[in-house]
């Protein structure tokens, strides 16, 4: 029934009414998430274009409805092709939108919004690069006083968080993290969007932490991730992501100063987040990894053995998650080969050790041709596991194994470094 509406519309030339018909399905998509919804609206929407050609004065409009209706269905589908329309499109829309237009920053941000996601998808820095462009013309128009001067300002930190990403960029994460404390002097206690202002400080200190080492920064992490969980308690859509971002901040922190308590404080909020992500829950394999990681590592400083089992007993249930194809798979051996060795090492058990030396060639086999360092680390751990069980079992063949593995490994190495 609605396709046949959408033909005899098209054939009377209705364009207004293709446009109200597009922009009802765009709107139920939103309520629904109904793939068709979007897919028709995006077909009624580039209708209405093709009756406005580059000189009819509702030209830009349609445009920009067209990148919009686009746009929304890359948010949905992950379209490459889609999102390179919408680009176009806007790019012709802030062409005729220039400096004196009374949509020229709305347009200019537009832009920017859809350069951004299109290098989240695509890892392009020249998108990034260009949207950051767009946003610091954007905050040259947006002055103290404008109605969007707090917007801007979180736009912008938002590309140059997303940039030192990317990059690793000390400067861009440090001017984000200006931005964002600017941002929460505006939006002081009280204010509907002072817990989100919080939460984006948060994030970019703790990428910060990451590059920098830096204590301090770690400790405002915490500090503002604890008033966060106060208002976001158990049952708030957003209370995992605030606990995963503590749990992350701890486990930092233990990295960069050894304690032992802040381990224990990181494994129980991980243990949090793991029962709000049962099995079969999106995040319940990456939640299983992470807490996996944190026993592993209290492990290795304490020498518990309970908490090494059940690191690889975490490890065996992620490695199900992740089948051989899995981009993610040869990671998951690689984990649950470090702690099965580890216990060898804890408990000299033969079983342990062969299983090591059973995943640790299942990882060789899987080193991308050309990745010298990753192979090169392989061939070393297989290596060591080989050569010890060569001493225990006195097997010729195993040490003879090790030492042609750890020759080519040596040769790797050399091809890896930079010549001068």
């Amino acid at each position: 029934m609605l396709l046949l509406d959408y033909g005899a519309r098209t054939a009377e030339g209705d364009v207004r009414a293709l446009s109200g018909l597009a922009n009802t399905l765009l709107s139920r998509f939103r309520d629904t998430r109904d793939i068709v919804d979007i897919d028709v609206g995006v077909r009624l929407k580039r209708e209405v274009l093709k009756h406005h050609p580059l000189e009819h004065p509702s030209r830009v409009k349609a445009a920009n409805a067209l990148a919009s209706s686009l746009y929304v269905r890359f948010q949905e589908t992950g379209s490459i092709s889609d999102i390179d329309e919408a680009i176009s499109l806007k790019r012709e829309v802030l062409e005729h939108r220039a400096e004196g237009h009374p949509d020229h920053i709305e347009s200019l941000r537009d832009l920017a919004v859809s350069l951004l996601g299109r290098s989240r998808k695509t890892g392009s820095i020249p998108d990034i690069d260009e949207a950051i462009c767009l946003k610091r013309e954007v905050l040259e128009h947006c002055a103290e006083g404008h109605a969007d001067y707090i917007k801007s300002r979180q736009y912008l930190a938002v590309c140059l968080h997303a940039r030192s990403r990317k990059t690793g960029s000390i400067p861009n994460i440090d001017e984000a993290v200006r931005l964002k404390r600017e941002v929460l002097k505006h939006r002081a206690e009280g204010h509907p969007d002072h817990i989100e202002s919080l939460r984006d400080l948060a994030v970019s200190l703790l990428g910060r932490s990451r590059k920098t080492g830096s204590i301090p920064d770690i400790d405002e992490v915490i500090r503002l991730e604890r008033e966060v969980l106060e208002h976001r308690p158990e049952g708030h859509p957003h209370h995992i992501g605030s606990l995963r971002t503590l749990a992350a901040s701890f486990s930092l922190r233990s990295e960069a100063t050894g304690s032992i308590a802040n381990l224990d404080e990181a494994i129980l909020l991980k243990r949090a987040v793991l029962e709000h992500c049962p099995q079969g829950h999106p995040d319940h394999s990456g939640s299983l990894r992470s807490l996996a990681l944190s026993l592993y590592l209290r492990s290795v400083k304490t020498g518990y053995i309970p908490d090494i089992d059940e690191a690889i007993r975490l490890d065996r249930e992620v490695l199900k998650h992740y089948p051989q194809g899995h981009q993610s798979h040869a990671e998951s051996l690689r984990s649950l080969a470090h702690s099965l060795w580890f216990r060898f090492l804890n408990t000299e058990a033969m079983g342990d050790l062969n299983e090591t030396i059973r995943l640790e060639r299942q990882v060789l086999e899987q080193c991308l041709p050309g990745s010298h360092r990753d192979r090169a680390r392989s061939l070393e751990n297989l290596a060591r596991s080989l050569s010890s069980l060569g001493k225990r079992t006195g097997a010729a063949s195993s040490h003879a194994e090790a030492t042609e593995l750890n020759r080519e490994a040596r040769e790797l190495h050399s091809k890896s470094e930079p010549t001068s």
